[in-house]
């Protein structure tokens, strides 16, 4: 009899379930369709925040990199002042670093100092070893006056129309100077003093090279000017 009870009691439940449902149910499809849009409207809320996340980045970036440029401006116009031209410059380090190395050039280079300085280099040789892709290392041995060495340790960074460095050198001094050099040679693509719009400051000794390079730079357009010319000079042709 108890469970005769509670089952009927359970078919009541039930027939009363269905009959909320039935009569609420345009009420519970609203709440569904409320919850699906709310869940929606969060996902572009989202979208658009992070839209706009990613602008003001991007407009930050665009900030920063517009003052960059001004402030590299101001930066090279105060070094054009100081005697300093950048443009200038790396047009000369063009010039000055062959994209790539000849060793004609290079033994012209030698020779070039050789004669403008006195201070006579020779026996040369070249260290596979040491070099690299951009850099050339060769031995030398100089020979010369105490004051044509020290004319030479003036001029030698770029006497010869090339861009080269002596990392060592050691000498003996009785009245006439013996030396031997470990020289590097430059070449590849010229790495410009301010890229990307990111300032390198430049120190006072770096000044002072570049001033040389601009002013031995005279020197070197007179000289490809006069090349220029001879190989356009029109050349007879043999009349027999």
């Amino acid at each position: 009899m108890l469970g005769f009870s509670k089952k009927l009691k359970m078919i009541k439940f039930n027939y009363q379930f269905k009959i909320i449902l039935k009569e609420n149910s345009i009420y519970l499809i609203s709440l569904l369709v409320a919850l699906l849009f709310f869940f929606f409207m969060i996902l572009i809320i989202i979208k658009q925040y992070q839209a706009i996340s990613d602008k003001k980045e991007f407009l930050k970036t665009e900030v920063t990199e517009l003052e960059n440029k001004k402030n590299l401006l101001l930066y090279q116009e105060s070094l054009k002042n100081e005697g300093v031209d950048i443009k200038k410059v790396n047009q000369i380090l063009a010039k000055l670093i062959p994209d790539v190395e000849d060793f004609f050039s290079l033994l012209n280079a030698l020779e070039k100092i050789s004669q403008e300085t006195g201070f006579v280099l020779s026996d040369y040789s070249v260290n596979l070893e040491k070099s690299t892709i951009t850099k050339l290392n060769i031995s030398a041995s100089g020979s010369g006056t105490r004051e044509q060495f020290f004319k030479f340790l003036e001029n030698y960074l770029t006497g010869g129309y090339r861009l080269l460095t002596i990392d060592k050198l050691t000498y003996q001094d009785t009245g006439y100077l013996k030396a031997n050099l470990n020289i590097y040679f430059y070449s590849g693509k010229g790495v410009p003093l301010i890229i990307d719009q990111k300032i390198e400051k430049i120190s006072e000794e770096d000044k002072k090279l570049i001033r040389q390079l601009i002013s031995n730079a005279k020197e070197l357009e007179k000289v490809e000017s006069t090349v220029q010319e001879l190989e356009s000079y029109p050349t007879k042709s043999d009349p027999f």
